[in-house]
């Protein structure tokens, strides 16, 4: 069903016993009707970019259901039924207007997708930690909405999000009061993250000022995404992330990145993205000695192949004076710009 003709779904759809999957998008429906719940072998509902502020408090009766996507609507709650839906495996309830989640949610056993991004929630579920099958949470666009409690035990997550939540720092969100012994006992527990597993972290569109140690714990890291905080500095334990492959800093006043960072597989791709920061030194070494001359140019061509405009390589050489003859080879070896004003635009080489 489709298109603003549609005002509602008719209660004769309950006469379909054999339907496995409706779909319902870009109508004016408001409410599902009760007859839905006869429907007992419908796999996958979705109604998307509709007006739906209602559905059925006995969402239970659609125990055949996998996949429900109620994404782009004026929800302002989800029945406490939801959490009897055992097959179901993604959800999709982003962009409605929901101040609270259910509980119930993360012991669903299939679950494996959840998305709730653009919301107004600001906490989680206290049994979120429940849920052992979760692979991808996307939870941004929310009020100060942090990790879900003992993030630690998600330990099939591999993609999160919070990007655009306010967050200053990477605390749990959850709908309970911790008294101070278990909260200092507990602290370093509940913010650890499922780093064995964790492959992809978006905290971009935030509040923070550094980054928070247990994203340089995440050892199975492959791309991360930072912009538009408020990191002046990024901390060189980020060099031990060496799945890295992808890292977003751009829109953040960072003047130097961490020099042990051009020992990660991030420097053998195009994937260094520092747009719009004061960045005086893209790539620094400690030494020239524990970086072959070879991977050196393998980092300038990278940075060349990704269009980031090399205005000038330093090397800096410290130790014995036979460190000139790799500095001899280096300069004879490095493709040359030119600058603006001589041969072919340029007037010297950078």
């Amino acid at each position: 069903l489709t298109g603003e003709g549609v005002t509602e779904v008719d209660a004769s759809v309950g006469t379909l016993c054999m339907l496995q999957e409706l779909r319902v998008h870009d109508t004016l429906v408001q409410r599902l009707p009760e007859a839905l719940l006869a429907c007992s072998r419908l796999r996958s509902l979705s109604c998307t970019h509709s007006c739906l502020s209602r559905i059925p408090e006995r969402l239970s009766a659609l125990a055949a259901l996998t996949s429900l996507d109620l994404s782009c609507n004026a929800l302002t709650r989800l029945p406490p039924s939801l959490a009897a839906l055992s097959l179901l495996s993604s959800l999709d309830v982003s962009r409605n207007r929901l101040t609270l989640l259910p509980c119930g949610i993360g012991p669903l056993p299939s679950l494996t997708r959840l998305s709730v991004e653009h919301n107004s929630l600001s906490s989680w579920p206290l049994d979120m930690h429940l849920a052992s099958s979760l692979s991808r949470l996307r939870a941004g666009g929310n009020l100060s909405l942090g990790l879900p409690p003992s993030p630690h035990a998600l330990t099939a997550l591999r993609s999160l999000s919070l990007a655009g939540n306010a967050l200053s720092n990477l605390r749990p969100s959850i709908q309970h009061v911790i008294d101070e012994v278990e909260e200092e006992e507990a602290e370093v527990a509940r913010t650890q993250l499922p780093g064995a597993s964790l492959t992809e972290l978006d905290l971009s569109h935030n509040l923070l000022t550094t980054l928070p140690p247990c994203v340089a714990r995440c050892s199975a890291l492959q791309r991360l995404w930072l912009s538009h905080n408020s990191l002046h500095i990024l901390p060189a334990s980020l060099a031990n992330l060496r799945a890295l492959r992808t890292l977003d800093v751009s829109h953040n006043p960072l003047r130097l990145l961490p020099p042990a960072l051009s020992r990660t597989a991030l420097m053998d791709t195009a994937d260094l993205c520092v747009e719009s920061t004061p960045l005086r030194h893209p790539m620094r070494l400690d030494s020239p000695l524990d970086c072959p001359v070879r991977e050196l140019l393998a980092c300038y061509d990278k940075l060349e192949r990704g269009r980031a405009r090399v205005l000038q390589v330093t090397v800096l050489v410290e130790g014995p004076s036979h460190a000139l003859t790799k500095l001899r080879v280096l300069d004879c070896l490095l493709p040359h710009t030119h600058a603006p004003g001589g041969p072919g635009g340029g007037g010297g080489a950078a």
